[in-house]
């Protein structure tokens, strides 16, 4: 993900430790009859930057954390631990320690122990600390986890997480515009890497596309779209799966020629877009594939469905075009999944949608010309697999570029 960090550590030093951030902080109350020294030890309560999962500590009333117990703690305010964050813990046992048994275990995940804070005397309340290292499990995870150590009767009187030396987060910088016009159709070069791919793609004469023969991803295995091994054009910077059976199976993907888009052709298909940035905004000009139900369902934008039978003329879905503008909600990727077929005409990040074609004859092929001007008419025919505008006696495909 597209993320820019900044040191604070000399703001920090400015103000002095008092001024670090606590993130972490759960204490026991009161509550209980057992005391040691003047510390009174009783069952755990919460305080409001701390969150304790549900079954994640059981005490005795006394505040032991006997048997294969413990607390799990979660960073308050959606931070991540960082090197130098500090895990500071106050116990004590009530046994006498026997070289290195007693005392608390300090885990990321409840499983791999990074440390242990080992008690140096029978029913003496210690305060120690651990400092969190750059290689460590707790780096970038946002869970504490203390148990017991390997002797008996390990009491709790409290436990802190104070951030050290950390990085700042900056908001990610918007993604560059970026537009995906399926309306031009496929590049000469697209058309030729695909015409030489017989082995994955195929055109279907009496439809009008050309189509995936074999499966390109197994399932929920993203892939960019290729052909005779290169990345097509037409839908670089996309990734592609299916959420169902094999995966991305034939006839899935299909490229028209005549009035081009990009069709994705039944449910559970994905489209990813990769490391886009909190508020990008994403358009859509799509059109359902057909007269049954159907929607998309996308992540981490302010609009999760797209229903294109809810959302056409009344109830009755008509296959009509719309057009959707999306704004990303957090810095990450971006999934569109069909649930079932849709045509896909343009796809832009941080862009206008572009223009739609709205004369009816735009090249010309159905004006009736004058004899002397027969030389410039315009033809618009299907050769090759493509697309062809003739004019002037010379070839160009619908995206404008000269076929040579």
């Amino acid at each position: 993900m597209k993320k820019i960090f900044t040191l604070i550590a000399a703001a920090l030093m400015a103000v002095g430790a008092s001024a670090q951030t606590t993130y972490f902080d759960y204490t026991v109350s009161n509550t209980a009859t057992a005391a040691v020294g003047t510390v009174t030890i009783g069952t755990p309560t919460k305080v409001e930057t701390s969150t304790i999962a549900t079954g994640g500590y059981a005490y005795k009333s006394d505040g032991d954390l006997g048997g294969t117990k413990y607390i799990k703690g979660t960073l308050a305010d959606a931070a991540k631990f960082q090197a130098g964050d500090v895990i500071t813990v106050s116990f004590y046992t009530g046994s006498n320690p026997s070289g290195s048994d007693y005392g608390v275990v300090l885990s990321a995940d409840n499983s791999s122990a990074v440390t242990t804070l080992y008690s140096s005397a029978k029913n003496t309340v210690e305060t120690k600390s651990y400092t969190v290292t750059a290689t460590d499990a707790f780096v970038g995870e946002t869970d504490v986890y203390v148990a017991r150590a390997t002797g008996k009767s390990t009491y709790i009187v409290s436990i802190k997480v104070t951030g050290g030396e950390r990085e700042a987060e900056i908001p990610a910088e918007p993604t560059a515009a970026t537009t995906w016009n399926f309306t031009q159709g496929l590049s000469t070069d697209d058309v030729a890497n695909i015409e030489a791919d017989d082995t994955n793609w195929q055109y279907d004469d009496a439809a009008k596309n050309w189509n995936n023969k074999a499966t390109l991803t197994t399932r929920n295995v993203f892939t960019e779209l290729k052909a005779n091994g290169a990345t097509l054009d037409y839908t670089k910077g996309l990734l592609f799966t299916r959420n169902n059976n094999t995966g991305l199976e034939a006839g899935r993907i299909r490229f028209y020629t005549e009035n081009p888009s990009l069709y994705i052709n039944g449910s559970a298909n994905i489209i990813k877009i990769e490391d886009l940035a909190t508020n990008d905004i994403i358009r859509l000009r799509i059109k359902g594939g057909g007269t049954s139900a159907r929607a998309l369902t996308i992540t981490n934008t302010d609009i999760t469905t797209i229903n294109a039978e809810t959302e056409g003329e009344g109830t009755e879905m008509t296959a009509l075009e719309m057009e959707k503008e999306l704004k990303v909600t957090s810095d990450g990727d971006v999934t569109i999944t069909t649930g079932n077929g849709f045509y896909f005409y343009a796809i832009t990040i941080n862009a206008e949608l572009p223009e739609k074609q709205t004369d009816p004859d735009p090249t010309g092929i159905n004006t009736v010309a004058t004899d002397a001007a027969k030389a410039n008419v315009v033809k618009k025919y299907v050769d090759g697999k493509q697309v062809v505008i003739e004019k002037n006696g010379k070839k160009y495909n619908v995206a404008g570029a000269q076929i040579k």
